[in-house]
């Protein structure tokens, strides 16, 4: 099969990697899922992921969703979250506590690894913008 000048053989990319249908809304995150067990969560986005939460906690009435720098480009609080939540591995008693602090003992995470604190903030990113809609009369 061919698409554009990339030819694919036997259902597979350059590499011999299966391709993931552009459009599809689980596409990327099936992949980073999978991704996640066998390769840990980095110091970017372990540094991303606390910068996000700083700037949760500094997002202003009426203003936009916060941006995080990440790899190359700006991305919203709620996309870093999103993005950590895939990592199950343990996050340092120190984030734990100041993303306790910042989104509310009520809405801690369920355990201490990245993918329950992502989860969290992600949540608490939606439930924010969704009441201020509510507020707005959007």
């Amino acid at each position: 099969m061919a698409l554009g000048s990339l030819t694919i053989l036997g259902g597979r990319g350059p590499f011999g990697i299966k391709p993931i249908v552009p459009n599809s809304p689980t596409a990327t995150r099936s992949r980073r899922a999978k991704m996640a067990p066998e390769y840990p969560i980095t110091e970017n986005l372990i540094e991303a992921f606390c910068t996000a939460i700083l700037a949760f906690n500094d997002w202003k009435r009426g203003d936009p969703e916060p941006q995080v720098f990440l790899d190359g480009k700006f991305l919203p609080v709620s996309a870093v979250a999103n993005y950590v939540s895939i990592f199950k591995d343990p996050m340092p008693d120190g984030i734990n506590d100041f993303l306790c602090q910042v989104i509310g003992t009520g809405d801690a995470p369920t355990d201490s690894t990245f993918a329950a604190g992502g989860n969290r903030l992600y949540h608490s990113c939606v439930d924010l913008r969704t009441r201020r809609a509510k507020t707005r009369g959007d």
